[in-house]
């Protein structure tokens, strides 16, 4: 009889076809721990072992035919590691259930939902876009029919109820996305005005933002990091994001200009990646901001900014992008 253990089972051969070949523990179990299938040799744990992580225990296993003579015992080491290592969860992607006791293979998704935004592996927000994108396109259907029954005013506000939400929601996290991304947005944007203006679908949609006192999403993209920058220009933040920004006298002792107008320090960074960060960006569009706006409280702020940025969008008369307005909006006089 010959005996071979892979992991887990043990594999008893008889040369006799016929025989039936069956598995105990003879010792080393005397706490009920284990437990093999007599069949088959699987070894399976018993009972729990979340207070055995470290242990070691020596089984001594004994395969029969049911003959007197034909049975062969194997000694077999077993170590307890209640917790798997992580560079077995990091390469096998498996995930530890610690109240199961088990591992689980994890199965790999190109994006993940989170509080509503679909947050994708490459951190593009393209999945992102497409989902807001096919939620607005219903919604332009809506207006498309109801434009002919009711007024104006009804409609702008189907527009803020139903448009308006899916693109300020989180966008100051997905705004700084490609721009080829954000113009699908942009379209719908357009389009959902021009529905509104019963003008022709090429018309000029710049004069109709303008009209109805509504941002491209760009310069909405701008207002919500400019928001977020006054609370923490106002302590009124939780640390973990207030501690990404740091005054000028945080960084050196000297007396500038720069730092006794309330700017925040602008980080060295090498590439773009970086340079379009949450804690580069928010710094810099917040030094942009002239020093009449920045000192008012949080309503007037944001009234105020809606309008300076509503007059860069009819004097450039263009969508410009992100790093423009910027540049823009500090060379704007209030």
């Amino acid at each position: 009889m010959k005996v071979t253990c892979e992991h887990h089972c043990f594999q008893a051969r008889d040369n006799n076809s016929d025989s039936v070949i069956s598995y105990k523990i003879i010792s080393g179990n005397e706490a009920g721990l284990f437990h093999v299938e007599p069949y088959t040799g699987h070894v399976r744990v018993a009972s729990s072992l979340a207070d055995k992580d470290g242990s070691k225990f020596t089984l001594e296993i004994m395969a029969s035919d049911g003959g007197e003579e034909s049975s062969i015992n194997v000694t077999v080491n077993v170590s307890v590691f209640y917790k798997p290592s992580a560079q077995l969860v990091r390469h096998r992607g498996l995930h530890f259930e610690s109240y199961k006791n088990s591992l689980i293979l994890l199965e790999r998704k190109d994006y993940a939902k989170y509080l509503g935004v679909l947050i994708d592996s490459s951190l593009t927000w393209k999945q992102h876009i497409l989902f807001i994108s096919s939620k607005i396109s219903k919604s332009l259907g809506i207006i498309s029919r109801l434009r002919h029954f009711v007024p104006t005013d009804t409609l702008l506000s189907i527009y803020r109820s139903l448009i308006q939400p899916y693109i300020t929601y989180g966008i100051a996290v997905w705004g700084q996305a490609a721009q080829t991304n954000l113009d699908k947005l942009l379209i719908l944007q357009k389009r959902a005005l021009r529905l509104i203006h019963f003008a022709p679908y090429r018309s000029h949609a710049i004069p109709l933002f303008i009209h109805y006192n509504i941002l491209p999403l760009n310069f909405q993209y701008c207002k919500s990091v400019c928001t977020i920058m006054h609370d923490v220009s106002n302590n009124s933040l939780p640390a973990n994001i207030s501690n990404l920004f740091l005054y000028p006298t945080q960084v050196h002792s000297y007396n500038t200009r720069f730092s006794e107008i309330g700017n925040f320090n602008i980080k060295y960074s090498r590439t773009n990646h970086l340079k379009h960060s949450f804690s580069i960006f928010g710094a810099r569009i917040w030094n942009s901001i002239p020093q009449s706006i920045r000192i008012l409280p949080k309503h007037k702020f944001k009234d105020s900014l809606h309008q300076l940025l509503l007059r860069i969008l009819e004097l450039e008369d263009t969508y410009v992008d992100t790093p423009t307005l910027v540049n823009k909006l500090s060379k704007m006089n209030v």
